[in-house]
């Protein structure tokens, strides 16, 4: 399970020790006398770690057998009929902002950082869904709908040459903000098109590198309480 408490700790007490020195540093004559009414603003990110969203193997069949409403496609050499447009994918990513040791109202605004890498020759549809403690769906990353990912760059013997990349950042604060921290459990769901004669082998994936960048704002004085 992701937890933020262990960072979010080794930051405050580091860029507290660092200000209480500056503080000391500079009010040499009575450190007493400086207010704890001192609101501090500063930020630090948190990876989530690396994805990869591979297609599973389709079922030996005959491969005499007559194509499908879609025609056929190919994986790793083998024809299959292509029953469908495209082909889904999806995994948990466990994520909880709700440990005890947190100060959840210190947290002022979060932002992802997701690069996705589709090293498949077809466009890639991505979506990320949020879900609260009762498993039920309550926003996604991209309020606008799954985001695309272009197709991989191929040679002419249809072998991927280079992934098509590309880099989000999606910044959550107020109401979803408030939301996002209720959240306990991500859902990544790739969708990956598909079309007749399309080929397609168990190199192909998808790579999904996660990280969060949280800001947070308390006052001095709330670090005793």
């Amino acid at each position: 399970m992701f937890q933020i408490a262990k960072s979010y700790y080794q930051f405050l007490i580091g860029s507290t020790l660092f200000l209480l020195l500056l503080m000391s540093s500079c009010i040499k004559e009575n450190i007493g006398n400086v207010s704890d009414n001192v609101m501090i603003n500063q930020s630090f990110s948190v990876p989530l770690g690396l994805r990869e969203v591979t297609l599973d193997a389709p079922p030996i069949i005959d491969t005499s057998i007559i194509p499908g409403s879609y025609g056929s496609y190919y994986y790793d050499g083998r024809i299959y009929p292509n029953d469908s447009l495209y082909f889904t994918k999806t995994y948990d990513i466990d994520f909880n902002l709700q440990d005890k040791r947190a100060r959840q109202d210190w947290i002022k605004r979060l932002m992802f950082h997701l690069l996705i890498e589709n090293s498949f020759p077809t466009q890639v549809y991505s979506q990320i869904y949020i879900y609260n403690a009762s498993r039920v769906p309550t926003d996604s990353v991209f309020a606008n709908g799954p985001v695309l990912v272009n197709a991989a760059s191929v040679n002419s013997q249809g072998e991927i040459e280079q992934s098509s990349d590309k880099l989000f950042d999606v910044p959550f604060e107020g109401d979803r903000l408030t939301m996002l921290k209720q959240t306990t459990l991500l859902v990544y769901k790739g969708t990956i098109l598909t079309q007749n004669g399309i080929r397609l082998s168990s190199k192909n994936e998808i790579k999904i590198n996660i990280a969060i960048q949280v800001e947070v704002g308390y006052n001095l004085k709330d670090i005793a309480q």
